[in-house]
């Protein structure tokens, strides 16, 4: 299930030194997203995480949860998807927001893409 408090970014060789929220463009919208700074044993990485509810973009778990407990109300199809890119930096670089938004827009239009996989989806 995307929208899970039961869903972990790390397992024990990692640890959360930061994390925040954040908005990026990405498929002609604005998306806030959340971010993740962890550090492992011999890296570290930057974590970004939306989700895709309901043909939405949307950054916070309870709004995502909500809207698609309001799309099965309305009959409309419950798809949704966890969207995470991560990229590693070195202890005393800058994190790498620039490569990530370059990913992000490169991936666009992300929505046909996610639509495709949720319903290919078992």
């Amino acid at each position: 299930e995307a929208i899970s408090s039961g869903n972990r970014l790390a397992d024990e060789g990692w640890s959360e030194t930061n994390h925040g929220r954040a908005t990026i463009s990405a498929d002609e919208a604005e998306i806030e997203i959340t971010t993740t700074y962890l550090r492992g044993r011999s890296r570290n990485l930057v974590v970004w995480q939306w989700y895709w509810v309901d043909g939405r973009f949307v950054g916070n778990p309870y709004v995502a949860k909500a809207r698609q407990a309001i799309a099965a109300l309305l009959w409309r199809d419950r798809e949704a998807g966890l969207v995470t890119v991560a990229a590693e930096y070195a202890p005393y670089d800058r994190p790498p927001a620039a490569t990530l938004h370059d990913f992000v827009r490169d991936m666009s239009p992300l929505a046909p893409s996610l639509r495709r996989a949720a319903r290919s989806a078992p």
